[in-house]
């Protein structure tokens, strides 16, 4: 290979390897809430666990809160964890949100560009898949937050829960 073929080479695996983190596909809060119904109402099975189909979870704007807060918060401090740097998690910080439960649960992920996406790669993990399918959680909000600057690119985060009392 001659040096200006080598050269061009170096030059675009160089730009492949620092090319920016995938960029969100915009979605509305319905959109996800009906990707998170439509995967409940068939049977799964979630590792070796099998799960029978599940009613749809009806959409809270207060775990949507929570999520939307814990996805900007791994976007902007580029991290990827349950819990926060600065040691809050999700039972705190749906807490924070004003949502009272019974039961709460979260499914993170990072660089899937789209809420497709990330739903089915959600439903591949037997502990994810199991929170989507849990019958234990009745509502559900899901945010993302891009950071281009990030590890990731986007950040995902669903917030199952069921209310106290209920």
């Amino acid at each position: 290979m001659n040096t200006c073929h080598t050269a061009l080479l170096a030059a675009a695996l160089s730009a492949a390897a620092c090319a920016a983190p995938p960029a969100a596909e915009p979605a509305t809060a319905q959109q996800m809430a009906d990707l998170i119904s439509q995967a409940r109402t068939l049977g799964r099975t979630c590792g070796k666990t099998y799960h029978p189909a599940a009613p749809p979870l009806k959409w809270n704007p207060l775990l949507e809160k929570a999520a939307a807060a814990h996805a900007q918060d791994m976007a902007d401090k580029n991290y990827f964890r349950h819990e926060s740097p600065d040691g809050r998690d999700m039972a705190g910080r749906v807490e924070q949100a004003g949502y009272r439960y019974r039961a709460v649960g979260e499914n993170i992920l990072a660089g899937e560009p789209t809420a497709r996406a990330a739903i089915d790669t959600w439903l591949a993990a037997p502990g994810h898949c199991k929170n989507i399918m849990d019958t234990a959680y009745t509502e559900v909000g899901m945010a993302y937050a891009a950071n281009r600057h990030s590890q990731y690119g986007v950040y995902w985060v669903q917030n199952f829960g069921s209310l106290a009392g209920k």
